[in-house]
């Protein structure tokens, strides 16, 4: 089944990041609204989501797509920020360093599930 994009979505999409990009990087009050962007952004997800697994052949077909599509995100994402801390570790807040092991376990455990029970620090708070 060929799936087609939305432009009405992606359109929504693209203002909820711009929102949460204004949220973060300007001192523009009217960008100052709770947390609108991050909101509008769970709800697009949602919806995706949702058709996402209406058109799955089976729960493994969903879980294997999501998987697809996430995964070389965390992979690329995880490299990155652990680098970034080692090549400028004074850059980095007390606490909040990270080891290659944390990278690769997170990659195994992956994010949520900590299958083997090991006390490690994600790569940062946003995985």
């Amino acid at each position: 089944m060929k799936s087609e994009r939305s432009v009405g979505i992606d359109c929504l999409r693209a203002i909820s990041i711009i929102w949460v990009l204004l949220y973060h990087f300007t001192p523009l009050q009217v960008f100052n609204r709770d947390t609108f962007g991050v909101l509008l952004f769970f709800i697009i997800s949602g919806y995706c989501i949702a058709f996402s697994v209406e058109t799955s052949q089976s729960a493994w077909h969903f879980y294997a797509k999501r998987l697809g599509r996430l995964l070389p995100a965390l992979i690329v994402c995880g490299l990155l920020t652990t680098l970034f801390k080692h090549v400028m570790s004074n850059l980095v807040e007390p606490g909040r360093e990270v080891t290659w092991f944390d990278y690769a376990y997170t990659l195994i455990s992956l994010p949520t599930l900590n299958v083997l029970h090991v006390d490690h620090h994600l790569p940062d708070g946003a995985y």
